[in-house]
């Protein structure tokens, strides 16, 4: 295990290879969550969405975990389905659709 020291919180425990089944992540004061050692890190960010509330709230994001994203301000989905991203056996995650485009739809009747 590698363990880092933040000033004035207790000490990140993560497993150097994941052998362990799990790991201490996010301590902060007294307070630590055990997640599972084979999870992906935070969904990525992207320019023209942001992750869900419910997706945002999770603690960790085991392997074939998908989360949703909502178009931001300025942006519309050009589809019936959100933006998502899942993540895969190697701990990274599947790229963001970019299915959020700049600009405003025509409006029905008018000519674009």
């Amino acid at each position: 295990l590698r363990h880092r020291a933040v000033p004035g919180k207790l000490p990140l425990v993560r497993p150097a290879r994941l052998k362990a089944k799990y790991s201490i992540c996010c301590v902060t004061g007294l307070m630590a969550v055990s997640v599972p050692a084979g999870s992906c890190p935070r969904p990525p960010s992207v320019p023209f969405a942001r992750i869900s509330p419910e997706d945002q709230m999770q603690n960790f994001y085991a392997v074939n975990t998908t989360v949703r994203y909502i178009c931001r301000l300025g942006f519309e989905n050009t589809t019936d389905q959100p933006p998502t991203s899942t993540c895969l056996d190697n701990l990274t995650w599947t790229k963001v659709p970019e299915l959020c485009q700049t600009g405003t739809l025509p409006s029905a009747g008018v000519s674009p």
